[in-house]
Formats: C-alpha cells, sequence, structure tokens
C-alpha cells in the first residue's frame, strides 16, 4: 500500500515510490539521492515539523511540506517499485 512518508512512525524504513510535487520538489530529492526503489528509515517523526531520514548512511531532515509529497510503501509488501498513484511522476535529470 502507499503511504505518505508523514504517516510512517519514526524507526520505520520503508521504500521510496516517487513524489506528488513539481519540478523543485523532485530536484531536491534528485538532489539527496533519493531514487525510486531507494529504503528510507525513518529516524525521527513527530507528526510536525522536519522529518528525519537516514537514506545510504547519511541522516538528514526535509521539511514537513515536502515531507507530505513523498509516497512510500513497506518493504515488506514485497511489490515492486513502481509510480502507480502519483499521477506519472519519473526522475528526469534537466
Amino acid at each position: 500500500m502507499i503511504e505518505r512518508l508523514i504517516d510512517i512512525p519514526s524507526g520505520e524504513s520503508v521504500i521510496f515510490i516517487c513524489i506528488e510535487g513539481g519540478f523543485g520538489a523532485e530536484k531536491r530529492l534528485v538532489e539527496i539521492g533519493l531514487l525510486p526503489g531507494e529504503e528510507i528509515k525513518v529516524v525521527h517523526n513527530s507528526g510536525m515539523g522536519p522529518v528525519t531520514l537516514n537514506i545510504k548512511g547519511v541522516t538528514l531532515a526535509i521539511g514537513y511540506g515536502l515531507a507530505k509529497k513523498i509516497r512510500v510503501r513497506s518493504k515488506y509488501d514485497g511489490k515492486s517499485t513502481g509510480i502507480s498513484g502519483c499521477f506519472g511522476w519519473k526522475p528526469e535529470f534537466r
């Protein structure tokens, strides 16, 4: 099941599916190395304010607004990475 990153509790690991956002949001995620299929560990999520993540061994914080646009799935659901549910988003390297 695809969920919003802001709905994932602290300590849980998920797989990045896509982002429902414009070029700026897409660019930000590509810059930090987050591409579809990448594992994300939610280090801290209070439900408001920044969300602290661990991606590829690097801990970083992203704003609540950006986190709200990120769609993820459980790493245990066995489904392949896809872009369904994100209006056809795919990373474009501009």
